[in-house]
């Protein structure tokens, strides 16, 4: 038998921090360092005008895109809108990471009848939950269970003066723009002659959606704005439920209800386990009820030219909900500081016409994300747009996803989600231990709700797959000791060099060895049990993390007899 190199904890942790410095941090690090450019500077020395900079990117439509909505959000909860500003003539999400449904288990069926198929591992007999011949409706339960439920369709009601409903083809001199320094959308049209406004924001604190609405055709009884609840499930529906989530059509299958607490109208949806509830903020005069008892559909009228709503969607509504300016109000404090924190690039002084293209790729990203995917527990690969793989995120592209807030000096961002890594670490380690690894093992396809927290998800290769194994380690220099400022990651390496080691996202359990240890250990044990290539360092991680051993050697686990 060859002998095999030894490779220690410390040699590979720090490979995978000189992995990620090589080949993204670094170069992005040494480039602003070369700048030498002051915080909140173009490198040249010239302050850079973030609002012009973020304003030239605004968002105009002049019809609805059928696939893809424009979004307010919160990083926690986001609301995709139409050309009107709300979910008026196409069905798209509002979603949020709390909210979260299950189907009931296949009759007769626990979790614990699922066993998984044993494939040989090294010469060992591994059960993986890639599949399972004898259990073919749990295996689908497992994979579609929980999923992401949308809580809601907001929209107007808008009527012709003949009665009938109008549609988008109804709609004159149409605009709509989103301002990502505000984060509000605000959208026109007229409808036979008469205008509308519309100015949709949401809170960044809570999990509040809120519009204003102008036009004449309120007073007149011509508009009105809705609520709309489908049911969730999953059964028999595409891992990539897009662009819409949820079914209108079985209304017999979960309940809404309509009640007053104080001074808030407050709608209680149930579907099976799942509960949560809506409570309504409206403008004076405003009054809502159900539009038909054997629909969820709630409708909102108001008086006079003006129509403000705003909804709070929560497990449990709780007190006072902020009115929809007072959401306006607070979107146009937030935004701008977000803009005006962290790091920035002004590509206008560019030669290349192809700069423009970039730029607003590079900003609109920025709010895509901060939309999408800053919450409390990671979004799914498609954010909170709509249901792709369930809802459930992969734990590798966790990482990639909130990565970006430390190169652009966003940490509290960052910092919202980062315990998801100890929030895992109990199940990770159980999973290592069944299949006779130390460390703790991450799922990759998961989710955090209730006892589902951190289980897998079958599939092949699915289960087989350890790219998600990288610990929560980022390389040396690229955070401030203190609070997070507005220095940028170029300058804290530059003017703090001494900072050296890993730097871990999160923190270890008390009494325990650091957190990144363990994902550490069970990827460190594969590459002992492999003839992996003789160079060291670097090149072990290399080797570890990408299966890259030598052809003839290496072996992927194969299905047992």
């Amino acid at each position: 038998m060859t002998d095999q190199p030894h490779v220690s904890r410390r040699t590979f942790v720090g490979g995978v921090a000189a992995l990620t410095s090589a080949t993204l941090m670094s170069r992005v690090l040494q480039a602003e360092s070369a700048a030498a450019a002051e915080p909140g500077t173009d490198g040249t020395g010239t302050r850079i005008d973030r609002h012009a900079l973020v304003s030239r990117h605004r968002v105009v439509r002049h019809s609805s895109d059928l696939d893809l909505p424009v979004q307010v959000g919160n990083g926690r909860f986001a609301f995709g809108a139409d050309v009107t500003g709300l979910q008026t003539f196409v069905p798209f999400n509002t979603l949020s990471d709390w909210g979260w449904h299950a189907d009931a288990l296949p009759a007769g069926k626990e979790i614990a009848d699922y066993r998984g198929t044993v494939w040989d591992t090294y010469g060992r007999d591994v059960s993986y939950w890639t599949d399972d011949d004898n259990e073919p409706e749990l295996h689908n339960w497992l994979r579609e269970n929980p999923h992401r439920a949308n809580l809601g369709r907001i929209g107007m009601r808008l009527l012709k003066a003949d009665g009938t409903e109008a549609a988008e083809s109804d709609l004159t001199d149409t605009v709509q723009e989103l301002d990502p320094w505000t984060g509000v959308l605000r959208s026109a049209f007229r409808l036979e002659g008469h205008r509308v406004t519309v100015e949709t924001g949401c809170h960044p604190g809570q999990d509040v959606m809120g519009v204003r609405i102008e036009s004449a055709l309120v007073r007149l009884g011509r508009l009105s704005v809705f609520l709309d609840f489908p049911y969730a499930t999953a059964a028999g529906r595409n891992k990539f439920e897009a662009p819409y989530v949820g079914l209108w059509d079985r209304p017999e299958l979960h309940t809404t209800v309509l009640r007053r607490r104080g001074r808030t109208p407050v709608v209680t949806h149930t579907m099976d386990t799942t509960r949560y509830e809506v409570g309504l903020a409206l403008s004076p005069g405003a009054r809502v009820s159900r539009s038909d008892p054997g629909r969820h559909r709630y409708e909102v009228m108001g008086e006079g030219d003006q129509l403000d709503v705003a909804a709070l969607f929560a497990p449990e509504v709780r007190g006072a909900v902020p009115r929809a300016g007072e959401v306006v109000r607070q979107s146009e404090t937030w935004w701008p500081r977000f803009w005006r924190t962290g790091g920035a690039v002004d590509l206008s002084a560019s030669e290349d016409p192809r700069w423009r293209e970039l730029e607003r790729r590079i900003v609109l990203s920025q709010y895509h994300l901060a939309v999408n995917d800053a919450g409390n527990d990671p979004a799914q690969e498609s954010g909170l747009v709509n249901n792709g793989w369930y809802g459930k995120f992969h734990m590798e592209m966790y990482w990639w996803h909130a990565f970006q807030y430390a190169l652009w000096n966003r940490w509290p961002l960052l910092d919202r989600g980062t315990d998801i890594y100890e929030r895992f670490l109990p199940t990770a380690r159980r999973l290592a231990t069944s299949q006779g690894f130390r460390g703790a093992r991450w799922p990759k396809m998961t989710t955090t709700y209730g006892d589902a927290i951190g289980r897998e998800s079958p599939g092949t290769p699915t289960c087989l797959l350890i790219w998600q194994q990288a610990p929560p380690s980022l390389p040396r220099g690229t955070r401030p000791s203190g609070p997070p400022g507005t220095q940028h990651p170029a300058q804290v390496a530059r003017s703090r060099p001494r900072e050296c080691g890993v730097h871990r996202l999160v923190r270890s359990p008390r009494g325990e060895r650091p957190l990144c240890h363990r994902p550490a250990d069970h990827v460190l044990q594969r590459t002992q049990l492999t003839r992996p290539d003789p160079e060291p360092g670097l090149r072990t991680v290399l080797l570890a993390l990408r299966s890259a051993h030598r052809p003839g050697v290496a072996r992927a686990p194969r299905r047992g007899a």
